[in-house]
This record gives C-alpha cells, structure tokens and sequence, in this order.
C-alpha cells in the first residue's frame, strides 16, 4: 500500500487519505480489499487510497440500486416530486466549489 499523504500540499483540501465505495447508504472498500494510489499528476506523489472495483462491487452496487428503486421511496413519488428532488440535487451539486460540467453543452 502507498503512503498516504492527504495531510500534504498535494490533496486536494478536505480529500480524506481513504477513499471507499459509496454503496447502499455507506461507505466500503472493495469486496476483495484492493486498493490504488491516487497520484499528483504533476508531482507523481501519492496522496491518497481508493478502492479499487471489482465484479463484486459492481454486482453489490447494482443490487443495492435495485432495491432502492424498487423498494424505497422513489418509486411511489409523483412525478412532480421526483423533479423537485432532482432539481435540487442538481442545484447543491452545481453549488460545490469542486462542480465542473462533464461536456461543453452543460455549461
């Protein structure tokens, strides 16, 4: 395992050294435990460790997706709900300091 160097000059402020998958409501390494550097490009140093997805992790994302969908709220939300949610999810995200648009047309 790289060292992890989040506290250096290199990562980006408020990056924890860890970072893990996002999956059904908490955060998890990887099923197989693997692991890799998230480098400084400029610097080539380490600051910090992701998990790395496998199959495993895929399948567990898709399944919590799943249930989410098909036994959480969502699916029994109006249409005009599940706008407003979007929408407001959309407006906190593009609030971020960090927000940058994936293609030109979005901006």
């Amino acid at each position: 395992m790289a060292t992890v160097l989040s506290e250096s000059h290199d990562a980006p402020p408020g990056l924890p050294g860890r970072l893990d998958h996002f999956v059904a409501g908490a955060w998890t390494p990887s099923a197989d435990g693997a692991t890799f550097g998230v480098t400084d490009p400029v610097t080539n140093r380490t600051y910090a460790e992701a998990a790395a997805g496998g199959a495993a992790d895929v399948d567990r994302a898709v399944a919590a997706a799943h249930r989410a969908f098909t036994d959480g709220p969502w699916p029994g939300l109006a249409a005009r709900e599940r706008a407003r949610v979007l929408t407001r999810s959309s407006a906190a995200a593009s609030a971020s300091p960090s927000w940058r648009p994936l293609t030109p047309a979005c901006r």
